[in-house]
């Protein structure tokens, strides 16, 4: 990911992929994000493509954060302290050549689900507390790794079968609960 221009800013501000991830960052409809001009989705940079995914992404967290705000008894987090967001330039590098290679299939979506979480995170936390240009690199290093589990699913699986796994992940965590509040219903109802 390179940051040298101002087109990684320019795709997270103003691109139709990221909206539903602005539209959930409620940080953000208080304090609107910078004026910058609108670019074609063509100009996306490389590395956060494919922006369909983007876009399934930014709608599951979207439907996530509804969701713990209708249920705030079981706002829990799946992964805890694994999912905090990430703050540092080394943090947000992308995955070195080979690593993801390496990973079996299980360790790939799961470690996607994590991202989808930590992004989630991201999105709680104030853009001003931490530096408005921080908080995107953060918001853009975590989407580039997502893009690349993608692209590392989609090498082994193929296409089709990358889309449903990953929509069935996003969608089983809009609505997750963790299972020790599922255990304590079930003995209610006993």
């Amino acid at each position: 990911m390179s940051f040298a221009s101002t087109l990684a800013f320019q795709s997270f501000w103003s691109q139709s992929w990221s909206a539903p991830l602005r539209l959930a960052c409620h940080w953000l409809t208080r304090d609107p994000a910078p004026v910058v001009p609108s670019i074609p989705e063509a100009l996306a940079p490389d590395w956060l493509r494919p922006l369909c995914f983007q876009r399934e992404v930014a709608r599951a967290i979207r439907d996530r954060l509804a969701w713990l705000r209708a249920h705030p008894d079981q706002a829990a987090m799946l992964y805890n302290l694994d999912s905090l967001p990430c703050w540092s330039e080394v943090d947000w590098t992308p995955y070195g050549r080979g690593v993801l290679r390496s990973w079996k299939d299980e360790r790939l979506l799961e470690h996607a689900q994590l991202e989808v979480e930590r992004l989630l995170r991201i999105m709680l936390a104030p853009p001003r507390l931490l530096g408005e240009e921080d908080w995107t690199h953060a918001a853009l290093g975590t989407c580039e790794h997502l893009a690349q589990l993608y692209r590392e699913l989609r090498r082994r699986c193929g296409a089709h079968a990358v889309r449903v796994a990953l929509r069935h992940l996003l969608t089983s965590y809009v609505c997750w609960v963790p299972e020790q509040d599922n255990e304590e219903e079930e003995n209610e109802t006993e």
